[in-house]
């Protein structure tokens, strides 16, 4: 994505941001990290198009 002046904007969505806090999570296991983004990313999506 592109920011006004051009230049390349690399950072994080707030979504991704969240999502890689599950991921780094010790306590979760892949399945756990797994079902908790898909719960999260629907949830997202729907109340961003709500």
């Amino acid at each position: 994505m592109q920011a006004s002046d051009g230049q390349l904007n690399t950072e994080a969505s707030p979504l991704t941001k969240a999502l890689m806090l599950f991921r780094a999570d010790p306590n979760l296991k892949k399945e756990q990290a797994d079902a908790l983004e898909r719960i999260i990313q629907s949830a997202y999506e729907g109340l961003r198009s709500a």
